[in-house]
């Protein structure tokens, strides 16, 4: 494995590339403005709406495309457009001369670099005509900065453009406290910080890193599983302390990292090699792949012809949860391809494929692969893995809503499924159904999103644990994990550029299971444990009902500066006492450049 990706590397540093972007972290602003932009002026991006994080250069050609479109833009939309572009200001180069030019390629004699100080740190981009005279800069100059040196933009501590190379720089904090956790009245904090950097080199290759340093006081519901699974969720490696004398039973201490390293292989096809996470689909929730589980290694393959998208993804996971033990743990491997099909500029269809296998720390040479049907590889070698299936869609009305879903198939029988339905545990399926609204009912910026999802038992599970759908004991898709349904409601509302107001409603059905049985709820146990083949239904086992409330209020005082508070109320009744919750908490604190760190389930 190590030998073929060497080599894979050499050949992608020898080709002759123009970057894309590198992607920003889940959850900051960048995704939801983009969504908004793409529904309300029905552009078709040059990159796949459900794959996310986004390529910042995508993002950037889109924001160019909606503020030169005919569709009615509000000023809210002009400043979320001034937004996208301050925090992808390296990207606005090759963006503009994509669009003038609709080649990746384009001629670079007709765009010149026009620095802006002495020492051609910092410059604009203007366009030449056939005539040799100066079109419009496409984008404002930087100011004098802090010292001269600092925050010469608003997006970015630090900041260096030259002929063959960029850099940034921010700074990454989150400072939350005063959270309170009735009944008990612990406090509640979230310690994070840490530095974000990415680059480009000779237009061919571009690299991004973020680490952080996190102390984290959680809810007692986050506590209770990392004392169940041994994990802290959405992180890998971690450490536990206490200050008894500050009333602080137990905190987490955790070091987190990202990285990666990109590429452009030919005009149509984009390489990426990191450590990080994925989000695949259009919702709230993915049933597919989401950012629940932590950062893991991957090789990411994009491809784009024409109205197609296709994108290839290898994943090196963890058989187990992290621990201080002095040896390399267990490995398994994940493998996924996914094909869009945009028919029209509002509506897309999909299918994908994945399969997890395990080799004893050796990876399947054969699914190497990335245009053969996976399914038929894991039969020819004697179907030793756990292959999942399925389909999605996406279809935007009237440039104001929008309609989504995921259909994934684990495992299933015709026969059992439509003609003598009959509870058969191997009916292994999940579903999701979705709609959004963006400026409802006339109001700018107010945004609506209804999502209703569904996972049959035993869904993700696999007959002795080797290839379950998890990563460090966490589920790569849904939190819930399987043998649930449940309702999303998200109210997004922005009164003014700089107030973020945002509520959300979940409601679940879940089936649990206790220590001697296994109804399909915990997808880490082997299936072949089953209660029973026949009768099996969601929900089933251990009945538990979760009611989840939660209002955000985020006020940004400068770019990615925020000031935070929220509230959120969390129940959950449940026959088994260890899944028997109702508490509440107040909380409030400063965030830069971060999303907020969220355990909504």
């Amino acid at each position: 494995m190590k030998a073929i990706l060497t080599t894979l590397l050499v050949v992608l540093l020898t080709a002759q590339l123009i970057a894309q972007g590198q992607t920003p972290r889940l959850g900051l602003p960048t995704e939801r403005i983009a969504e908004r932009l793409r529904i309300k002026t029905g552009i078709d991006p040059d990159y796949s709406p459900t794959m996310r994080p986004y390529p910042r250069g995508l993002v950037t050609r889109l924001a160019l495309a909606a503020d030169t479109t005919e569709s009615l833009l509000s000023s809210m939309d002009e400043r979320d457009i001034r937004y996208l572009l301050l925090d992808n200001n390296d990207w606005i180069d090759d963006a503009t001369a994509y669009l003038a030019t609709g080649e990746r390629n384009y001629d670079r004699r007709y765009y010149r670099r026009v620095y802006t100080d002495t020492a051609q740190l910092f410059y604009t981009t203007v366009m030449i005509d056939s005539a040799g005279n100066t079109a419009a800069p496409s984008q404002a100059e930087p100011s004098a900065g802090a010292f001269g040196l600092f925050y010469r933009t608003p997006a970015f501590l630090y900041e260096t453009d030259g002929p063959y190379f960029s850099l940034r720089l921010n700074p990454l904090i989150q400072m939350t406290g005063g959270g309170l956790n009735m009944p008990n009245n612990d406090i509640l904090s979230y310690s994070r910080v840490g530095l974000a950097l990415r680059a480009t080199i000779d237009d061919r290759v571009w690299v991004s890193s973020s680490v952080t340093t996190n102390n984290l006081r959680l809810a007692p519901w986050v506590h209770d599983y990392e004392d169940r699974y041994g994990v802290v969720p959405g992180f890998g490696f971690y450490k536990t302390y206490a200050f008894e004398n500050l009333g602080i039973s137990e905190g987490y201490d955790i070091f987190d990292a990202k990285g990666e390293v990109g590429f452009y292989i030919s005009r149509h096809l984009t390489a990426r090699l990191g450590h990080g996470q994925h989000f695949v689909g259009d919702g709230f929730r993915s049933l597919i792949l989401s950012d629940f589980a932590p950062n893991r290694f991957y090789l990411q393959l994009d491809w784009q012809v024409g109205r197609f998208r296709y994108h290839n993804l290898f994943m090196e996971l963890s058989d187990e949860a992290p621990g201080g033990r002095d040896r390399v743990l267990d490995k398994k491997y994940a493998v996924m391809h996914h094909l869009h099909y945009h028919a029209r500029p509002n509506l897309r269809f999909g299918i994908f494929e994945t399969v997890v296998l395990q080799r004893q720390n050796d990876f399947e040479l054969q699914y190497l692969n990335p245009v053969i049907f996976y399914r038929a590889i894991e039969q020819h070698i004697g179907s030793p893995d756990n292959a999942m299936l399925g389909i999605d869609a996406r279809w935007d009305i009237a440039r104001r809503y929008s309609l989504y879903g995921q259909f994934m198939i684990d495992e299933f029988r015709a026969e059992e499924m439509f003609f003598d339905p009959q509870g058969w545990w191997g009916n292994k399926f999940g579903l999701q159904l979705g709609a959004k609204a963006i400026d409802v009912a006339g109001v700018d910026h107010l945004d609506v999103q209804l999502e209703y999802n569904l996972v049959r038992p035993y869904t993700y599970s696999y007959r002795d644990s080797s290839a379950d759908y998890t990563h460090y004991e966490q589920p790569l898709a849904h939190p819930l994990e399987a043998n649930f349904g449940e309702v999303v409601l998200n109210v997004y509302y922005q009164p003014t550029w700089r107030l973020q107001l945002s509520g959300r409603l979940i409601m679940a059905t879940k089936g649990f299971d206790d220590d001697t049985t296994n109804w399909g709820g915990d997808i880490r146990r082997p299936s072949d444990t089953r209660e029973r083949d026949f009768g099996n239904e969601t929900g089933q086992g251990f009945t538990s009902d979760l009611m989840i409330a939660r209002f955000d209020a985020a006020y940004q005082i400068r770019h990615n500066v925020f000031i935070d508070l929220f509230y959120l109320y969390r129940r959950s009744e449940s026959p088994l006492t260890e899944y028997q919750y109702d508490n509440f908490h107040i909380g409030g604190g400063v965030r830069i450049n971060l999303a907020p760190l969220q355990y909504d389930f």
